[in-house]
């Protein structure tokens, strides 16, 4: 929260976040909009708060055209898929 601060503070125009935790950001956005800061939620949606807009994408598509191009450069051997942190 303290970057979000930092930026309404420097008087930008627009913020555009992607939260960790869109839980614990309504306050902050709610600050910004008092300031006619814009707010753009990306990837993760800030709950609870006044955003004017949301933009995500399709990730299993992304991962598909990730292992696709994986495969157009190596196309034989073995693989091995690590997964992140649950929930991520």
């Amino acid at each position: 929260m303290s970057q979000i601060e930092n930026m309404i503070n420097r008087g930008v125009d627009v913020l555009v976040i992607i939260p960790y935790n869109g839980q614990v950001l309504s306050n902050v956005i709610k600050e910004a909009k008092q300031e006619g800061i814009k707010v753009l939620a990306y990837d993760r949606m800030i709950n609870n708060a006044d955003i004017d807009f949301y933009i995500s994408f399709d990730n299993e598509k992304v991962g598909e055209m990730q292992a696709q191009s994986l495969v157009d450069k190596v196309p034989q051997g073995n693989y091995f898929l690590m997964g992140g942190f649950a929930g991520g």
